[in-house]
């Protein structure tokens, strides 16, 4: 029993040894600890043109294991529909802007895209970038200044004071 028991520390030793060593390095490739931090740092590496860095990306991404790869793609997720310091509303309720996110993740570069969001989840991101597209077309087109209902209510109040003028009201 002893012999088992030793083995299976050693294993144990081993399996933590080699992810501190596979953290240290995702931290040293982009360069903090802190995933809000490394989430910020990936994305900008992620935008296409001349601000991404792919090999990066690829390389911080190579350091995770696949379930660790899945939750930090779901704090990217998070992370590109953080909202603008500014928004208001349901918005800044929610903590998530579907502008903000459509305008990132139309940012990040197809290959990334593939990298951070691809593989079994594929569909299940195209729906939910079909759905937050719909979503900031519906907060573009919102009437912020209230003038719709401004104008509902002045026209009911001026449609009501002929009843209420002769006294024949519900």
């Amino acid at each position: 029993k002893a012999d088992g028991a030793l083995y299976a520390l050693r294993r144990a030793d081993r399996y933590t040894r080699m992810g501190m060593e596979r953290m240290d390095r995702f931290s040293k490739i982009v360069g903090t600890e802190n995933p809000q931090q490394a989430a910020g740092i990936l994305i900008r590496s992620a935008y296409d043109g001349t601000k991404g860095n792919m090999g990066m990306l690829r390389t911080a991404m190579g350091a995770l294991r696949p379930e660790e790869r899945a939750q930090f793609s779901s704090l990217v997720l998070r992370e590109l529909g953080k909202p603008n310091k500014s928004a208001g509303g349901i918005v800044q309720e929610v903590g998530f802007s579907p502008e903000t996110a459509l305008t990132n993740f139309n940012a990040m570069s197809p290959g990334a895209r593939t990298l951070l969001f691809g593989g079994e989840h594929a569909s299940a991101i195209d729906d939910l970038y079909r759905m937050v597209s719909r979503l900031a077309n519906v907060e573009k087109t919102a009437n912020r200044s209230r003038s719709g209902t401004n104008a509902i209510n002045m026209t009911a109040a001026f449609g009501s004071l002929p009843a209420i003028a002769t006294g024949h009201f519900m």
